[in-house]
């Protein structure tokens, strides 16, 4: 797994305790760690944080059901990044991890959605 500008701590405590793409947006991942959802995304629930994303994303085919977490970076994928960053000032080198991409990749992604989620307003 590359850890792209990750200290070594940091990759330690992802795998530690299972923080990857995959993990964040998996129901039962959240089941196991209810206080996740807010600590990621600034929602009490995983579950409201499912129904904001797809009613605040109305028109922007977003599958709030089903992400492979491998391969391509999802459209929700790209989202959870901006909420993460609009709502708890996550650093770019986090999504790194998580999302083990490299930094201009994760810049490239937050261009994309930081205006959408922007137009949306807060929600």
């Amino acid at each position: 797994m590359h850890m792209w500008h990750c200290r070594d701590g940091f990759e330690r405590e992802m795998r530690i305790t299972g923080l990857t793409r995959k993990t964040i947006l998996s129901p039962a991942w959240h089941k196991k760690h209810p206080l996740m959802a807010n600590h990621l995304f600034g929602f009490e629930k995983w579950e409201y944080f499912k129904t904001i994303v797809k009613y605040a994303f109305v028109g922007h085919d977003i599958d709030t059901e089903y992400v492979k977490g491998e391969g391509d970076i999802a459209p929700l994928e790209k989202i959870c990044m901006c909420i993460m960053l609009a709502r708890r000032a996550y650093l770019r080198q986090t999504f790194c991890g998580i999302y083990d991409r490299a930094p201009g990749s994760i810049t490239n992604y937050l261009k994309e959605w930081v205006p959408v989620l922007g137009r949306i307003g807060k929600y």
